[in-house]
């Protein structure tokens, strides 16, 4: 091996890292912003007082499944937010598209919060949530892989 082979093998290197890099941070900017933006239109005019109005039942359910939960959902409010937030599956299922990774994520992080607020672990809303996932495969996949790197780390059951 010559000196030029060991130069050219270290400059390949370096780009590849620099490329890795530049892909990890542009990655995580998106998820940044997002993070920053996450349910903003919750103080809009046309969510705030609906959620205000829901929150005791949607803080109640354990499951989802409870009957007070299901008639705040139905609500003009939570369905202007399902259906106009990108980290919502309906808001995919509803344009037939598949949910883009960063928004699964986002979506992921909303529903741990919501589990970690309530003092829950995972399983309270676990199936109802993954089965809003049937049109979104690749969601689901995506979520069920945080949920076992959750698990693996001692984070959220």
């Amino acid at each position: 091996m010559n000196t030029e082979q060991i130069i050219d093998f270290n400059l390949d290197q370096r780009h590849h890292e620099v490329l890795v890099g530049q892909g990890l941070v542009d990655l995580a900017r998106e998820l940044m912003s997002e993070a920053i933006r996450h349910d903003e239109s919750k103080w809009s005019r046309t969510e705030y007082e609906g959620f205000v109005h829901a929150r005791e039942d949607l803080n109640a359910s354990t499951t989802g499944g409870d009957v007070g939960y299901q008639k705040q959902l139905l609500g003009a409010a939570i369905q202007a937010h399902i259906h106009g937030n990108a980290h919502h599956p309906e808001y995919w299922d509803n344009l037939g598209g598949e949910m883009p990774l960063v928004q699964t994520v986002i979506m992921y992080f909303d529903w741990r919060a919501r589990s970690l607020a309530k003092g829950q672990d995972m399983s309270g809303f676990w199936d109802y949530n993954l089965a809003k996932l049937t049109k979104q495969p690749r969601a689901r996949a995506v979520v069920e892989l945080l949920r076992a790197r959750d698990e693996a780390v001692g984070g959220v059951k």
